[in-house]
């Protein structure tokens, strides 16, 4: 009987690290999408203000006149290019690499528990920089001679194929 009440304290214990660790991902997943937000609500301003400045500029200037057509064409009028401004710096927390949505959305909770687990043993940060070094990479082949030689994961391992798998989504 105590056996049994053992086994389940661990199992309560265990679960509870779990939800813990999900909501640890969950929090973390929500502060990526805020930064992403805020990042594009800048970006949607400066259109807007850009947007703005021009067709202040465009009311200042006299109608273009329209001329018969001749047989020769004219030149096109120069047009000034408009001021770039710089792009805004993404916020994301400085001890997490950025990561594409395409590569973040190939795996589900259970499946960020499972690698976690089985092949990153519990290091989320190490998990996020081996996700951040594939989505710079250019294909599969780099990806899968990553996972060899960098990473040392064999190739064999369930586990492993499930993730080269997930991966090579988005390089499709």
């Amino acid at each position: 009987m105590e056996t049994k009440i053992n086994q389940l304290l661990t199992q309560v214990a265990s679960i509870d690290e779990m939800l813990q660790l999900m909501q640890h991902n969950h929090d973390m997943m929500v502060d990526q999408l805020k930064g992403k937000l805020d990042e594009l609500k800048l970006q949607l301003k400066q259109l807007e203000s850009k947007a703005a400045e021009a067709k202040v500029e465009n009311v200042d200037q006299p109608a273009p006149e329209v001329a018969e057509p001749k047989s020769e064409p004219k030149p096109a009028p120069e047009v000034a290019e408009p001021k770039s401004e710089p792009k805004p710096t993404p916020v994301v927390a400085e001890h997490e690499p950025e990561l594409t949505p395409d590569i973040m959305s190939t795996f589900t909770i259970n499946d960020r528990f499972l690698f976690l687990r089985e092949l990153f043993d519990g290091d989320e940060r190490r998990f996020n920089e081996t996700l951040s070094s594939i989505q710079h990479m250019s294909n599969m082949n780099q990806v899968e001679n990553y996972i060899a030689d960098v990473l040392n994961w064999d190739h064999s391992n369930e586990v492993v194929k499930e993730f080269t798998r997930l991966v090579s989504r988005s390089f499709e």
